[in-house]
């Protein structure tokens, strides 16, 4: 008796069981490939743009579905008006925005150097877009690290997880050790 109640438990067990982890699967290929626009790039990430009179231009994309926000000094031009998933109207900038945001540049041997501003603005970066930046190419030494803080909009500002987007110096030195984009315009 006992052996014919473990085989009904075992063919009602086990198809649960399948239901449930081939659910699992599915939602969690679902989630993974539906938060980036790129599933090939990061959720958000930096890239090199050009050097150009001592300065680094580098692309800060918001490659998730989310809009993200960071902290500016000052826009090139008026952000416009965007709506988040929640219905809040924010102030978003224009894709390709040419920008001065708060970043830090760590380094092995000090505390860190960067460009702070005591009149940022909280601002935000829309799905898909991107702004642009330079950094004095002096303030990459060896080792360093810049890095941009943001949080997505689901967050609070200033909530508890922090989000930073990296760029190491010794990236920029590869990228220019492999071609000249010195001067460039991409």
């Amino acid at each position: 008796m006992d052996d014919r109640r473990a085989e009904i438990m075992r063919r009602k067990t086990l198809p649960a069981i399948f239901l449930i982890a081939s659910t699992t699967a599915i939602c969690f290929a679902q989630t993974q490939t539906a938060v980036r626009i790129d599933t090939n790039k990061p959720h958000v990430y930096l890239d090199f743009e050009r050097l150009e009179n001592d300065l680094v231009w580098l692309r800060l994309h918001n490659n998730s579905r989310w809009a993200i926000s960071v902290r500016i000094e000052k826009a090139g031009s008026a952000p416009a008006l965007f709506q988040l998933a929640d219905g809040r109207m924010m102030n978003a900038l224009e894709d390709r925005a040419i920008v001065s945001p708060e970043y830090i540049i760590d380094q092995p041997d000090s505390v860190g150097a960067g460009q702070y501003s005591c009149t940022s603005l909280q601002t935000w970066i829309a799905p898909s877009n991107s702004i642009l930046f330079s950094v004095p190419r002096k303030d990459f030494r060896i080792a360093s690290r810049l890095s941009i803080k943001f949080f997505y909009e689901w967050e609070a500002s200033g909530g508890e997880v922090e989000h930073r987007v990296k760029f190491s110096e010794s990236e920029l030195r590869t990228l220019l050790a492999a071609g000249s984009h010195e001067g460039e315009n991409r």
